[in-house]
């Protein structure tokens, strides 16, 4: 394996901008594992020039012939102050390098004084170690962007006082698989002139040129809280667009990774501002509902700015936790992204995918507030009432669910007693349709009886005890008293009567 070390003298460091400096030539890379310095030569270099996009201007050659990366105000092609104290500003296409080589190599940046202050990036991620190098082949252009934090305002001055920058470059051992490329292998930048005069004279007249007629915008971004961004865009032209990474701002089980909008005004040195507001719950009481969308919220952001419209093309990344997605049982496909008015559901694309996180990207026409959410099956559960149920009856469970969502779902309706399942019916439900469910239970025992859909209680009803049974013999009736019925009480009238009349023939006969 060879190794090519280059060191990278700092010129000058403040509080609101930094100059990096690299002699001007190639940089050469030789096979074996010897260190080669500039001396020993060799057939593989890397040369780093200056960039051509919107922050190309941050790089340039001196009066002195050297290639200097210049964040300073200093910066004779930059208007504005350098970058902005207590935040994080991004720069794209700061600078190039070129691989100029046989076989394919893994180069890297590394800080000879470790800071997390200044970061050199390719497509957003991290170039800053062996590990985490860039593969270049032949021919090949990379663009190099740059992330600086100047958060901590006492550690960054002392941080980014740095001595030197290493680049670093190694042709592995075992060859780099890679595909052909007629156009030389540049990839997100031009190709540089095999001719070093040739290269820094272009390289001056553009950097002159660019001062004159266009000025590169200039993003700085406030993280100190995880919910909120507080973002100041300075030299954006009207219609010009405006990528802005966010550094994971938190919604909750979502993070907010970047946003990209044309900027509807001209912005001079003073700029404007926007401030991003992101939560789990609903902001300003505007919540997304199931019965509205069929979708349930994730998280929800907002966005503060202070332009005369709201109609401005938006493009929102974010990312949401693979750890949510499984354990609500939620796929990539049914992610979305809602906007406040009536809740209109905006294109939607998954992008990416990695162990942690899946990644997103959507297009929206304005700024507003948004929700990210989940297009997934919510159900409504009716279930009849079954009524007085005695211990061994049969009974019949019968219910409507409703599938509110806007997916496809299915769940298990059943009756449970005592933690134990009696009856188990799989339903499956479209989205936006209602289907009716039954179970029968055969002689049912006393107790409290659970009705479950999808592992919800929907219903309850008790089954009584059947009434007590007596184990004796049913008594004869008795005998009614004795007593005078109509004919009893007429023989008594005349046996009285006969009485009395002989009662008075006897006292006239005595007389």
């Amino acid at each position: 394996m060879s190794t090519m070390i280059r060191r990278v003298a700092l010129v000058a460091a403040i509080v609101s901008g930094l100059t990096l400096a690299v002699a001007t030539g190639a940089v050469p890379l030789g096979p074996g594992d010897q260190l080669f310095s500039d001396e020993q030569g060799g057939d593989n270099f890397v040369t780093a020039f200056p960039g051509e996009g919107e922050h190309g201007n941050y790089s340039y050659y001196d009066q002195n012939g050297e290639f200097v990366i210049d964040l300073s105000d200093g910066n004779p092609y930059v208007e504005g102050d350098g970058v902005n104290e207590n935040g994080v500003t991004y720069l794209s296409e700061v600078f190039y390098l070129e691989y100029d080589g046989d076989d394919a190599a893994h180069v890297w940046i590394e800080l000879a004084q470790e800071t997390a202050a200044v970061s050199f990036m390719v497509d957003g991620e991290s170039i800053m170690s062996e590990e985490t190098n860039v593969t270049l082949t032949e021919g090949e252009v990379v663009p190099i962007d740059m992330r600086i934090d100047t958060r901590e305002d006492t550690a960054a001055v002392g941080l980014l006082d740095l001595d030197s920058i290493i680049i670093s470059a190694t042709i592995p051992e075992s060859p780099i698989e890679t595909a052909d490329d007629d156009a030389g292998g540049a990839t997100g930048g031009p190709q540089a002139s095999s001719d070093d005069d040739d290269e820094d004279a272009d390289a001056d007249e553009a950097n002159e040129t660019d001062s004159e007629t266009e000025t590169a915008y200039n993003v700085s971004v406030d993280t100190s809280e995880n919910n909120t961004r507080t973002i100041a865009v300075r030299n954006a032209t009207t219609g010009e667009r405006v990528t802005v990474p966010l550094d994971s701002m938190e919604l909750g089980n979502v993070t907010l990774d970047e946003i990209a909008f044309d900027s509807p005004v001209d912005s001079n040195e003073t700029g404007y501002e926007l401030i991003l507001t992101g939560d789990e719950n609903p902001i300003d009481d505007r919540e997304l509902t199931v019965e509205e969308t069929g979708a349930t919220p994730v998280g929800y952001v907002g966005v503060e700015h202070p332009f005369e419209t709201d109609e401005i093309p938006v493009e929102m990344n974010f990312s949401v936790a693979q750890t949510y997605l499984n354990d609500t049982n939620v796929t990539a496909d049914q992610v979305t992204l809602y906007q406040f008015g009536s809740w209109t559901e905006v294109q939607t694309t998954a992008t990416a995918s990695d162990e942690t996180r899946e990644r997103f990207t959507a297009n929206t026409s304005r700024f507003d507030i948004y929700a990210v959410a989940t297009r997934v099956p919510v159900f409504d559960v009716a279930v009849d009432d079954v009524g007085t149920v005695t211990a061994g009856d049969d009974v019949t469970v019968n219910a409507e669910i409703t599938n509110l969502g806007t997916a496809v779902g299915s769940g298990a309706f059943e009756v449970r007693t005592d933690g134990e399942p009696l009856a188990t019916e799989t339903v499956s439900v479209d989205a936006n349709e209602t289907v009716p469910a039954s179970i029968e239970l055969t002689a049912v025992e006393s107790g409290i009886h659970v009705v479950y859909f999808d592992d919800v209680v929907v219903s309850v009803f008790t089954v009584d005890e059947p009434p007590a049974e007596s184990d004796e013999e049913p008594a004869e009736p008795a005998e009614e008293a004795g007593g005078f019925g109509l004919f009893e009480g007429l023989g008594l009238v005349l046996l009285l009567s006969l009485i009395g009349t002989t009662i008075i023939l006897g006292r006239k006969a005595y007389k």
